[in-house]
């Protein structure tokens, strides 16, 4: 009798064991699949402010990828969100991401089978202030990012400029400038624009005068617009007179504080 009743309690041991394993293991497999919910991750961080504008920026959605067995499902494959519209069809972005091409300003790296997709845009600008999601099918939607992107500062003046010519009354000027100053403050710099002003006090009444009466009034006689990290120009004077060149950067986005002139006069 006694053996029997130790098979007895044995057995329902035996069986309160099995059905505490299964739970167990069926716990394990719920957390699983709630590990799957994607996360987002923004390169350079928007946790210390507004991204710069012009920086390249990396956008990562991860999630947990289950493990494969035969007759599952095939792993899901991620999506990043665009104010609530995926990025392949967004009007903004969708031709260069269908395009898979690094060289492009937008990219997309697709590695889902690993629980990876990675986003590329470069040159970021505000252009580019939307909501980002991550979100996978069976999986969740991560947090949104919000993009904040802040405007370059005003680019300042040229360092340097001179104007000189090879010799005395000889009409071929050349202007030299640095942007020295803007480099060092990495201001942006989109164009340089070169403005030739004429003194009208000399082209009516010649040199004495300019000297008796000063400039007068300053006719903008040429104008012309130059790469942005041009550092030279070279203009021809129409005659004798007295010129002024003002040298310009801009940035599209804010104007510059002053300018620098230079006079030369033939």
């Amino acid at each position: 009798f006694t053996t029997l009743l130790y098979t007895i309690k044995f057995e329902v041991l035996s069986t309160m064991a099995l059905i505490t394993n299964l739970l167990v293991f069926s716990t394990l497999m719920l957390q699983s699949v709630r590990s799957q919910k994607p996360t987002i991750v923004v390169t350079p961080s928007l946790d210390v402010g507004p991204i710069k504008w012009g920086t390249d920026v990396t956008i990562e959605c991860t999630w947990e990828v289950p493990a494969y067995s035969w007759g599952s499902p095939s792993p899901p494959a991620g999506d990043l969100q665009v104010d609530g519209e995926s990025i392949w069809r967004h009007p903004q972005y969708a031709e260069m991401i269908k395009a898979y091409d690094s060289s492009l300003r937008v990219y997309a790296q697709d590695d889902s089978l690993n629980g990876l997709l990675t986003i590329s845009i470069k040159d970021i600008s505000k252009a580019d202030e939307h909501s980002f999601q991550c979100i996978v099918p069976r999986g969740g939607v991560s947090a949104a990012v919000d993009m904040s992107v802040s405007l370059p500062g005003p680019p300042v003046a040229v360092d340097d400029l001179k104007a000189d010519s090879p010799g005395y009354n000889i009409s071929d000027i050349t202007l030299t400038w640095s942007l020295e100053s803007n480099l060092r403050a990495s201001n942006i710099i989109t164009r340089i624009d070169v403005t030739v002003l004429q003194a009208e006090a000399y082209a009516e009444g010649g040199w004495w005068n300019w000297i008796t009466q000063g400039d007068g009034d300053l006719t903008v006689i040429h104008e012309e617009e130059l790469p942005a990290d041009a550092v030279t120009y070279s203009y021809k004077a129409p005659g004798a007179g007295v010129y002024y060149f003002k040298v310009t950067p801009h940035n599209d986005f804010r104007l510059v504080s002053h300018v620098n002139g230079s006079l030369h006069y033939l």
